[in-house]
């Protein structure tokens, strides 16, 4: 009897101190981890990905887009593990008035991801921060941070409502945080409101405006600073520059925090990742590489960070190095994806875009053979139920017939499968490729249907409703048109044609890879020399 009371007594201690002590042990001294009562944070980790071996931990796997009644439900769980320290993701450290040494790694995890640009991932760790610690404030600022809109993604009514319940458990608990937590809670707080019709450029700009007064009273801190000019980007998302250069309002005040903190810094990821993002589209691209040559070593364990110097890499004609660092970024992902098996925009939008930039350099490198590839590739990744509401994945869809029509591969074109009415953005490059093909070919009445099924997409209310497909279908109908007078010996129609087509592929706002994919500038300058060869009685070939 003496035994089995005995026994009991131990086994009440080691639950009183799993729930008492665990937020006060750090790593390397706690008693409970040979019994398995801490949770699963040290386990074997992959090198290559940042994911445990044993990933995934017992966490649900809705996406950012998923029902609010979960994402609120793990805000307010306190009694699961969320996540796993994974690893491979650089030594970015953010101190916060915590106790537990878990769950300042935890933070600092948290902020590694939303640098890098994986949100939802970044949302679990801040979770399981709070988890370990429901005292600490910038947990739930954190996870705030997370729901809050980003460059790539506004925020949608069930973020918004997320964020906020977050950002309002923060400021309940901000008399414990320091000064500058304080100062970086208050400024969360702009960002959300409880009003559902509030216009979210008001709330984005008065926290710019906390978050500029918090970069300047703490100019040591690069998160500071960093999360200003990602603050003043999020204002005019991808929208940096006019069509003469001239940056927009703000962004010279971006630029400049972002170059102080990676003169301070030289090694913080967020800073060279967002520098990344806000010179690329200027007339300046170049002053972008030196964070293109250090971001990518900086979290390796991160597909998308690993991926980003090639925004800089195509603008400055590092071909092949583009498409080396989207090699090793979708195979970090592609590891990363099958091991989580998570959902939504991470595994929608930004794993096919490594593919999209490894193909957009091996076009630009004239490698047909892997161009050709990633496009099959980057297709494949289409969902095609998601693919009516969203028109960059019928973009991914298309990419074999933009590298084909890239290559002359004119035959291959004409064996695409039609993708389907629904699909109306698709559905016109479809056309588009047919009817080059049909042209180059010399059956110039086919192409003429073709260029007559472009033009009713273009008067669909559809097309109307989505300015990228319309501007596209503009596009494509004056370059066919075009290749068909070239074909006749037309050549002042052909380039009237294709100038109109420059005009409007100039008109396209900055993305990249490019929206459209096939410079009509490179045609009209053959027509432009063809039409004089022609004046002047020359050949040509």
């Amino acid at each position: 009897m003496k035994i089995y009371l005995f026994t009991l007594l131990i086994l009440m201690y080691y639950v009183l101190a799993t729930i008492v002590l665990r937020p006060l042990l750090p790593d390397h001294i706690s008693i409970l981890k040979p019994y398995g009562l801490l949770g699963n944070s040290q386990r074997t980790k992959s090198v290559k990905t940042g994911l445990p071996g044993n990933w995934p931990p017992p966490v649900d796997k809705s996406s950012l887009c998923g029902s609010p009644e979960v994402l609120t439900a793990a805000l307010l769980d306190t009694t699961q593990t969320r996540t796993d320290l994974l690893d491979n993701l650089g030594d970015l450290q953010h101190t916060i008035n915590t106790r537990s040494v878990q769950a300042q790694a935890f933070f600092n995890q948290g902020l590694r991801l939303i640098y890098g640009f994986n949100h939802y991932e970044a949302y679990r760790s801040f979770v399981e921060s709070a988890r370990l610690d429901s005292t600490c404030a910038m947990s739930y600022w954190g996870q705030a941070l997370a729901m809050a809109p980003n460059i790539n993604s506004p925020i949608d009514k069930e973020r918004s409502q997320t964020g906020y319940k977050a950002i309002q458990k923060a400021l309940s608990l901000k008399k414990k945080a320091t000064k500058a937590e304080q100062a970086y809670i208050e400024a969360m707080a702009n960002r959300f409101s409880a009003q559902p019709d509030i216009v979210q450029s008001k709330l984005d700009s008065a926290y710019a405006l906390a978050m500029g007064k918090l970069a300047t009273k703490y100019l040591n801190d690069p998160d500071a600073g960093t999360l200003y000019a990602d603050a003043l980007m999020n204002r005019m998302p991808w929208d940096y520059w006019t069509k003469d250069g001239q940056p927009r309002p703000g962004i010279e005040q971006a630029i400049s925090h972002l170059e102080r903190v990676i003169k301070q810094y030289p090694n913080h990821p967020g800073a060279h990742h967002l520098y990344i993002h806000v010179v690329e589209a200027s007339n300046n691209p170049d002053r972008g590489v030196r964070s293109a040559d250090r971001l990518g070593t900086l979290m390796p364990g991160a597909g998308h960070l690993v991926h980003m110097p090639s925004h800089i890499y195509l603008r400055v004609g590092r071909y092949t190095d583009a498409v080396e660092s989207n090699l090793k970024a979708i195979e970090i992902d592609e590891s990363y994806l099958a091991q989580s098996q998570v959902t939504g925009r991470y595994s929608m939008a930004y794993y096919p875009h490594n593919i999209h930039f490894a193909w957009a350099g091996a076009v630009m490198d004239g490698n047909s053979k892997l161009a050709i590839a990633m496009a099959r590739k980057t297709s494949s990744r289409a969902n095609r139920e998601n693919m009516a509401a969203h028109s960059f994945l019928q973009v991914f869809y298309s990419l074999p017939v933009y590298t084909n029509i890239r290559f002359g591969k004119w035959n291959e074109i004409l064996t695409e499968p039609y993708p389907g009415k629904e699909l109306l953005h698709a559905s016109a490059m479809w056309h588009y490729g047919r009817g080059l093909a049909f042209t180059a070919k010399g059956k110039l009445d086919l192409a003429a249907k073709e260029l007559s099924a472009l033009d009713s997409l273009s008067k669909d209310s559809l097309a109307n409703q989505d300015y990228v497909t319309s501007q596209m279908i503009a596009i494509a109908i004056k370059n066919v048109g075009g290749e068909i007078a070239a074909r006749q010996k037309n050549y002042p129609e052909a380039i009237n044609l294709l100038k109109e087509g420059v005009r409007l592929e100039d008109d396209l706002k900055y993305d990249e890879p490019r929206t459209w994919p096939q410079p009509l500038r490179h045609t009209l300058g053959l027509y432009y020399w063809k039409r004089d060869c022609l004046r002047k009685q020359k050949p040509y070939t």
